[in-house]
């Protein structure tokens, strides 16, 4: 990785700090209560500051990382990801659509999907059986122990 790389690890690092940080700092004038009562900063709290660490982290192992010293490491390659950025924005908007009019089945299976798509290294297989999982698990989770109110699949 090159030094205009790390260096935007640094940067990424220092922004999910202090997001983090700012989460925690603002949702702690609420109430925050006790693991067995949790009031209503317990949990933006507890996010804050675990992604105020995982800032860290990411800003501690751009600093791991080797710069190659060989010629032959061309610059790195920085430019936009167009399909990625399709399709991560475009998973929680079909979901949205499809939850409201197809049921929270085909709305997790398809978001899931479009997802895994903006990898260019994932496989059509791969990708199937993730979006299969992930739709398993929240059907479980969401749907039986969390009891929220989404028909699973419209009209049934």
């Amino acid at each position: 990785m090159s030094s205009a790389g790390r260096r935007t690890d640094y940067y990424a690092g220092a922004f999910v700090a202090v997001i983090g940080a700012g989460a925690a700092l603002i949702s702690s004038q609420y109430r925050i209560g006790t693991l067995t009562s949790m009031g209503p900063g317990f949990f933006p709290v507890v996010l804050g500051v675990l992604l105020a660490v995982m800032g860290v982290f990411i800003a501690m192992a751009a600093s791991d990382v080797p710069t190659p010293t060989s010629p032959a490491h061309g610059p790195d390659k920085v430019g936009w990801d167009v399909r990625g950025w399709v399709c991560i924005i475009g998973a929680p908007m079909v979901f949205i659509f499809l939850a409201e009019y197809a049921g929270f089945l085909p709305a997790c299976f398809a978001a899931v999907l479009i997802a895994a798509a903006g990898d260019r290294t994932a496989t059509v297989k791969a990708s199937v059986l993730l979006a299969a999982g992930m739709t398993a698990f929240a059907i479980i989770l969401f749907v039986y122990i969390l009891h929220i109110e989404i028909p699973i699949i419209r009209g049934f």
